[in-house]
């Protein structure tokens, strides 16, 4: 596996400048700096997000994330899709997991004290549905 301290970094494909989901903002969009077919795309992405809803905090961005979370979605998706580890740092797979974060963040970031719920990704969280039922008349 490559991780951020190997020595062949020179021979991988580095990140791109800015930051993933900013494209407006002197950052870039994920789908079309990789230039993989829609498909492929598509495959790797509901792969990590399956393994981020698995293994990860939702309720925290990246950077609050547990060190050993990540890496293991990073060692879980690079066992299942050997080319990723062709990029620098694996940070294609970290673009993967900071998007799927700020998309999760935003569905449940919701107007009341939830400091007691236990929640997980999937929303799965039966006090959270109900809160979210009566909030909202769904």
């Amino acid at each position: 596996m490559v991780f951020v301290d190997d020595s062949d970094d020179d021979l991988l494909i580095p990140k791109p400048p800015g930051e993933v989901g900013r494209p407006n903002r002197g950052g870039y969009s994920l789908y079309p700096v990789l230039g993989w077919p829609k498909k492929k795309y598509d495959k790797v992405k509901d792969f990590i997000n399956d393994m981020v809803e698995q293994h990860m905090n939702c309720e925290l961005p990246m950077t609050a994330q547990r060190r050993a979370d990540v890496k293991k979605v990073q060692i879980e998706a690079v066992a299942k899709f050997g080319f990723l580890k062709e990029y620098s740092g694996l940070w294609v797979v970290d673009d993967f997991i900071r998007n799927h974060l700020k998309y999760q963040k935003g569905k449940y970031n919701f107007d009341f004290d939830d400091s007691d719920l236990d929640y997980d990704c999937s929303g799965s969280n039966l006090d959270s549905r109900s809160k979210f039922a009566f909030i909202f008349g769904s």
